[in-house]
């Protein structure tokens, strides 16, 4: 009785593991923008000229079509300085021509807290579609199934087609001018944003700095020319940053500019960009980013 009992179980398990494996293959299947950006990053590797890192203040403000050519938006939701410093490690011995990286380093972005931390779901796909080994494959980063909310998103974003929310070169197109809800810009909605920004730990802070310290180290080295832009946000947002922190990205910007002459281009509250180009209160629409994007362009060809 019991070695029937055993054997159903075993039988039971290994169908289970079955349809766990076929479940993993299957979402890791669908498309996604860090496959893609893998995926173009190693068939262009030899032309690509410019890359542009970041979170998410890069990835939909900066649009590689608008820019010229050999361009790639390489940047990601959430993206933290240290896997920019990562990715730039990763894919720069392969890009013969890369002459020049844009790194957004800004109020969203040099306070954050470690990827593992925020969002480990996002820590597994740099691992699993980027090749960034920082994590065993034994881990919780090294399946897609051991993070069940974000499989359940991904199934239902696939499902209703709406896999990819970037373009074919890596820019992310989805916050539309047209879909535009000044409800966005209410000033609960800002508070939470700064919130969501503000500094709870200070050697995060310094911990992030010394990753854009060591990504402008590592383009001087290699004859690279580093671009640290603070994107534009909006005016009820730029005034509720804490001067600490704007102090601190201001010192941080300088850093890297007299130690290894990093290219320095502050718009977090440029006048060019009013209130009707935010999508909420520190992303630009679809149609600003154009803009934002020949501004860098300039920036690019002037040096």
């Amino acid at each position: 009785m019991m070695k029937h009992f055993l054997l159903r179980s075993a039988i039971f398990l290994l169908f289970l593991l079955v349809c766990a494996a076929a479940l993993e293959l299957f979402v890791r299947s669908l498309p996604n923008s860090y496959k893609l950006k893998n995926e173009w990053m190693e068939n262009n590797s030899n032309s690509v000229e410019c890359i542009v890192l970041g979170n998410s203040h890069a990835l939909f403000s900066f649009r590689p079509d608008s820019m010229g050519n050999n361009i790639f938006n390489l940047a990601n939701v959430s993206q933290t300085l240290d896997y920019d410093c990562e990715l730039l490690k990763h894919y720069v011995p392969r890009c013969r021509n890369l002459k020049s990286v844009i790194l957004t380093v800004d109020n969203s972005n040099l306070f954050d807290a470690s990827l593992d931390e925020m969002g480990p779901h996002r820590a597994a796909f740099y691992k699993i579609y980027m090749g960034i080994d920082r994590h065993s494959v034994f881990s919780r980063y090294g399946l897609e199934l051991m993070n069940a909310a974000t499989v359940q998103a991904k199934l239902q974003k696939h499902f209703s087609g709406n896999d990819l929310e970037v373009d074919s070169l890596g820019w992310g197109f989805t916050y539309k001018d047209n879909l535009r809800d000044s409800e966005n810009l209410s000033i609960e909605q800002v508070k939470s944003r700064i919130e969501g920004h503000t500094c709870t730990n200070w050697s995060n802070a310094m911990s992030n700095q010394k990753s854009v310290m060591a990504i402008a180290r590592y383009c001087k080295e290699n004859g690279i020319r580093l671009v640290l832009i603070e994107t534009p946000t909006s005016r009820a947002y730029n005034r509720l940053i804490p001067k600490r922190q704007l102090d601190f990205i201001s010192q941080t910007l300088s850093l890297c500019q007299e130690k290894y002459g990093a290219i320095t281009l502050d718009l977090h509250d440029d006048e060019r960009f009013g209130d009707n180009d935010f999508f909420d209160a520190d992303h630009i629409t679809d149609l600003a980013a154009t803009r934002l994007s020949r501004i860098a362009a300039s920036v690019l060809a002037d040096k």
